[in-house]
């Protein structure tokens, strides 16, 4: 073989492995695409789990505090009945009634904001919760 054909040989074999290693490179930024492709679709799919989850709850105490004026509504009607009704025997059973549904209703309220304002800020909208629900 001459010198030329030395070289070109060479040449060929260097551009062979050159290209081999940029072929293998290829490969690997395509799979570490895919990595970070499947990880963003992990991390996607995992924030909007919590997002559901998160606004399932919301939507449970949410019902909860209506519930809790509603509680609140039906002791203030106890407490309208009795101011129209003349005596009866049982009217401190209403006032005691009156009073349970007050109680319990205004405890259900309060618990339930509390839970909302954990929820909220849990969710990272603290500027929405005002200071009184805290």
């Amino acid at each position: 073989m001459t010198q030329p054909d030395v070289i070109s040989s060479s040449l060929r074999d260097l551009k062979d492995a050159l290209a081999s290693l940029q072929e293998e490179a290829l490969r690997r930024d395509q799979k570490d695409r895919e990595a970070r492709e499947t990880e963003r679709r992990e991390r996607e799919e995992r924030v909007a789990r919590e997002q559901e989850e998160t606004r399932r709850n919301l939507a449970k105490w949410v019902m909860k505090e209506r519930f809790g004026f509603a509680t609140i509504a039906i002791g203030g009607a106890f407490a309208i009945l009795l101011a129209v009704l003349p005596a009866a025997p049982d009217k401190w059973l209403l006032y005691a009634c009156a009073l349970i549904c007050v109680l319990t209703g205004t405890w259900q309220k309060d618990r339930a904001n509390k839970q909302i304002a954990k929820l909220l800020q849990k969710a990272g909208v603290e500027d929405l919760i005002g200071s009184h629900i805290r």
